[in-house]
């Protein structure tokens, strides 16, 4: 137990190091050893439709790459106009089919999609509040379970990144919240905040 803790602790430092490396101009990501914390200022996404106002801020999915280069296999759920080509092995996981995902499909039942521990970190943008799931066109759902449903379906080890407008509620026996990052788009807009998620091995 302590030596995994131990490993958590300089992995997450590497991690803090390898954005900073690649942003040096930007103020730093920062790891006390237990979680990753920083707060990010960047720009509008551009070329998104405009029904996707919640779509990823324009180098989101950089930064997050920055952060886990390592990672081979990748679920983009909510993947609305997401563009693949960060990591080796990516899969698109939306509700629609509008904007071509792998995979057309209710993130309620994600697990029944994929087999178990299929993959190494899962990055997700749901909707965000009740306008949002209006203006998509779909039903409000329990985040709290879509990232219950995650947790079979994410390796040993691996991660989830949710961005939100506020932290899901999640299990500690599932997950352990390793990082917050807090984005700002640009003045007077939404704050969002991205949550960091290890899964928890129930072996």
């Amino acid at each position: 137990m302590i030596q995994n803790i131990l490993n958590l602790i300089q992995k997450l430092e590497e991690r803090a190091d390898n954005y900073s490396l690649i942003y040096p101009k930007h103020p730093p990501l920062a790891s006390n050893g237990r979680w990753l914390y920083g707060v990010w200022i960047i720009g509008n996404a551009r070329g998104h439709p405009k029904e996707l106002y919640g779509a990823y801020p324009g180098g989101y999915l950089k930064r997050i790459h920055a952060i886990f280069p390592d990672a081979i296999t990748v679920l983009h759920l909510f993947s609305g106009t997401v563009e693949k080509g960060l990591w080796p092995s990516e899969t698109k996981f939306d509700i629609s089919g509008k904007y071509n995902p792998d995979i057309i499909g209710d993130a309620r039942k994600i697990d029944s999609y994929f087999e178990e521990e299929e993959f190494e970190l899962i990055v997700a943008d749901p909707p965000y509040e009740k306008p949002d799931f209006e203006k998509y066109g779909v039903e409000p759902f329990s985040k709290h379970h879509v990232l219950k449903r995650l947790h079979k379906i994410v390796q040993d080890n691996g991660y989830v990144v949710w961005l939100d407008t506020r932290m899901p509620m999640y299990s500690k026996k599932e997950w352990l919240l390793v990082g917050t990052i807090g984005i700002i788009v640009s003045t007077n807009t939404r704050f969002r905040l991205c949550s960091i998620f290890q899964k928890v091995s129930n072996k």
